[in-house]
């Protein structure tokens, strides 16, 4: 998805970008210790910084950070302060077990014995992708993820957490598989996200907090009663889908003048003017390069 980043000469030439972040964390959104993590290159990717979970409260953190030299401090001194205050990227998650459906239905109406066992081994990968959140493995606010409830599926690889619109493509299979708990436990965390933040975030994280994905949450609701024809579930989430598309209306909504009439459209934006967190170097040096 191709979003619009402003950045102003405080990106380019400040020490601690501050400016309209994607939220208030000093950790992983904004501030002198994120901004110095990143730019010191500690990981090949910046994600892995920001996904990991501190392990002592932020206030605890900021000390130690102001300890070994704020800013200023060495990169070996950042390394071990790394390593000493902040757990692995995925340390606050955990595999979860799905329904035991060995062979789903629809695979007995593929003809074609290839793409039958195609369809099998996509079956059989769910188990591997699935997590559930247990935030009780770190001291309170101490991790970048968005608190959920439930069962999800994650992308994998370098992405340990939910994403908005990669869940709607997931449940076209999970629920042809015929998981129906796992398709309605990933259904409530996005609308637990909208009941808590007024939309769904790109991903499950805080750093995603100022950017969402194609809205496709009530796409999902049909597709999950199109499966198990679950008439209350979709009454359940209808004031939520409406509270979705009040937030696109709001804040992302454009007239277009064409031809002497007006049309209503709705457009991707995002209103910061710092580095993506979990992209924070590659965005500061194109931006001081441009």
């Amino acid at each position: 998805m191709h979003m619009r980043y402003t950045y102003y000469v405080l990106l380019v030439f400040g020490a601690g970008v501050m400016g309209r972040a994607p939220c208030d964390s000093p950790i992983y959104c904004q501030g002198d210790l994120l901004h110095t993590v990143q730019m010191a290159k500690l990981f090949a990717d910046d994600k892995t910084f920001v996904d990991r979970p501190m392990l002592q409260p932020e206030a605890s953190v900021l000390a130690e950070f102001a300890r070994i030299g704020g800013a200023n401090a060495t990169r070996a001194a950042l390394e071990l302060f790394v390593e000493e205050n902040f757990g692995s990227a995925g340390y606050e998650l955990q595999s979860a077990n799905i329904e035991a459906i060995h062979d789903p239905s629809f695979l007995d109406r593929v003809q074609d014995p290839v793409v039958q066992a195609f369809g099998r081994a996509v079956h059989g990968m769910w188990g591997q992708l699935v997590r559930v959140q247990d935030l009780s493995r770190v001291c309170p606010n101490c991790s970048s993820m968005l608190e959920l409830k439930h069962r999800f599926v994650v992308p994998g690889g370098r992405f340990v957490e939910p994403y908005y619109w990669d869940t709607y493509f997931a449940l076209e299979g999970v629920l042809r598989s015929g998981l129906h708990e796992l398709a309605t436990e990933s259904i409530r965390n996005l609308l637990d996200l909208v009941t808590k933040h007024g939309f769904v975030p790109n991903g499950a994280r805080v750093y995603y907090l100022s950017r969402s994905q194609p809205p496709l949450l009530a796409l999902m609701v049909k597709l999950h009663y199109e499966f198990t024809h679950d008439a209350s579930f979709v009454c359940e989430a209808l004031p939520v889908l409406r509270r979705e598309h009040d937030y696109w209306m709001d804040k992302h909504k454009v007239n277009v003048h064409v031809s002497n009439r007006v049309w209503e459209l709705n457009r991707y934006f995002v209103d910061i003017d710092v580095p993506r967190p979990e992209s924070y170097s590659d965005d500061y040096e194109l931006a001081r390069n441009v």
